[in-house]
Protein backbone atom coordinates (compact mmCIF):
# COMPACT_ATOMS: atom_id res chain seq x y z
CA UNK A 1 0.00 0.00 0.00
CA UNK A 2 2.43 2.82 0.82
CA UNK A 3 4.84 1.59 -2.34
CA UNK A 4 1.30 2.37 -4.56
CA UNK A 5 1.12 5.88 -2.25
CA UNK A 6 4.23 6.60 -3.10
CA UNK A 7 4.44 6.10 -6.77
CA UNK A 8 1.26 7.65 -7.48
CA UNK A 9 2.74 10.86 -5.18
CA UNK A 10 5.39 10.80 -7.58
CA UNK A 11 3.28 10.80 -10.67
CA UNK A 12 1.28 13.79 -9.65
CA UNK A 13 4.68 15.58 -8.71
CA UNK A 14 5.96 14.80 -12.06
CA UNK A 15 2.90 15.99 -14.21
CA UNK A 16 2.68 18.99 -12.35
CA UNK A 17 6.79 19.92 -12.85
CA UNK A 18 5.92 19.10 -16.17
CA UNK A 19 2.89 21.36 -16.39
CA UNK A 20 4.46 24.09 -14.59
CA UNK A 21 7.42 23.44 -16.78
CA UNK A 22 5.57 24.92 -19.80
CA UNK A 23 3.75 27.54 -18.14
CA UNK A 24 7.31 28.82 -17.19
CA UNK A 25 8.16 28.41 -20.44
CA UNK A 26 5.03 30.69 -21.40
CA UNK A 27 5.62 33.52 -19.19
CA UNK A 28 9.77 33.80 -20.29
CA UNK A 29 8.21 34.32 -23.74
CA UNK A 30 5.79 37.05 -22.69
CA UNK A 31 7.89 38.53 -20.36
CA UNK A 32 6.34 41.68 -18.53
CA UNK A 33 3.59 41.18 -20.54
CA UNK A 34 2.47 37.55 -19.43
CA UNK A 35 -1.01 37.15 -18.95
CA UNK A 36 -2.57 37.19 -15.79
CA UNK A 37 -4.21 33.30 -16.10
CA UNK A 38 -0.50 32.34 -16.68
CA UNK A 39 1.22 33.58 -13.51
CA UNK A 40 -2.55 32.64 -11.70
CA UNK A 41 -1.66 28.95 -12.73
CA UNK A 42 1.65 28.82 -12.14
CA UNK A 43 1.13 29.66 -8.89
CA UNK A 44 -1.74 27.55 -8.21
CA UNK A 45 0.68 24.55 -9.53
CA UNK A 46 3.39 25.39 -7.47
CA UNK A 47 1.42 26.18 -3.97
CA UNK A 48 0.05 22.22 -5.29
CA UNK A 49 3.17 21.37 -5.92
CA UNK A 50 4.11 21.89 -2.24
CA UNK A 51 1.51 20.30 -0.74
CA UNK A 52 2.26 16.95 -2.70
CA UNK A 53 6.38 17.02 -1.49
CA UNK A 54 4.95 17.50 2.13
CA UNK A 55 2.55 14.99 2.07
CA UNK A 56 5.23 12.79 -0.30
CA UNK A 57 7.14 13.04 2.69
CA UNK A 58 4.66 12.17 5.57
CA UNK A 59 4.38 8.65 6.28
CA UNK A 60 1.01 7.52 6.72
CA UNK A 61 -0.41 4.51 7.79
CA UNK A 62 -1.90 1.81 5.86
CA UNK A 63 -4.85 1.78 8.78
CA UNK A 64 -4.95 5.42 7.86
CA UNK A 65 -5.41 5.07 4.28
CA UNK A 66 -7.87 2.45 4.95
CA UNK A 67 -10.33 4.93 6.94
CA UNK A 68 -9.85 8.00 4.58
CA UNK A 69 -10.86 5.62 1.33
CA UNK A 70 -10.23 6.82 -2.23
CA UNK A 71 -11.22 10.48 -1.63
CA UNK A 72 -8.24 10.75 0.22
CA UNK A 73 -7.23 14.27 2.23
CA UNK A 74 -10.33 15.40 0.37
CA UNK A 75 -12.66 13.45 2.34
CA UNK A 76 -14.67 15.38 5.53
CA UNK A 77 -14.23 13.98 9.23
CA UNK A 78 -16.61 15.47 11.73
CA UNK A 79 -18.06 13.74 14.59
CA UNK A 80 -20.81 11.55 13.79
CA UNK A 81 -20.03 11.95 10.42
CA UNK A 82 -19.75 10.13 7.93
CA UNK A 83 -23.10 7.72 9.23
CA UNK A 84 -21.73 4.56 10.08
CA UNK A 85 -24.43 2.36 9.63
CA UNK A 86 -25.97 0.33 12.52
CA UNK A 87 -26.29 -3.15 13.22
Amino acid sequence: MAVERRTTMDELIAAHRERLRKLQIQAARYGDETPPHIATEIDRIEAELAQLKQAAATPISDDLVEQLGPTGRYQLWMDGWPKRKSA
